[in-house]
């Protein structure tokens, strides 16, 4: 068995693949990876990745990832972890 330690801030939630390596969804952070299990890029905003209402912290799309924090601020980035589109709560 082989285990690769992989330097992330806060608590991870869940690693999808997609076409070009892994996503990791994280309380602080989305990182992707490549399939050697190399860190391609994070992306981190203004609070943390949860919601206290039954709003999607994270979805995952074909073509962008869509992100709420915890003040409600939106964010969505493309699989090159460049952001798209960003809209504050205020």
């Amino acid at each position: 068995m082989c285990f690769k330690s992989i330097d992330t801030l806060g608590v991870n939630f869940s690693i999808y693949q997609v076409e070009s390596g892994y996503i990791i969804y994280g309380e602080i952070e989305i990182i992707m990876l490549d399939f050697d299990f190399k860190v391609k890029w994070k992306f981190s905003a203004r609070d943390i990745f949860v919601t206290l209402d039954n709003t999607k912290a994270f979805e995952l799309c074909n073509d962008r990832i869509k992100l709420f924090d915890f003040e409600k601020n939106y964010y969505e980035i493309d699989f090159n972890g460049k952001l798209i589109c960003e809209k504050t709560a205020r």
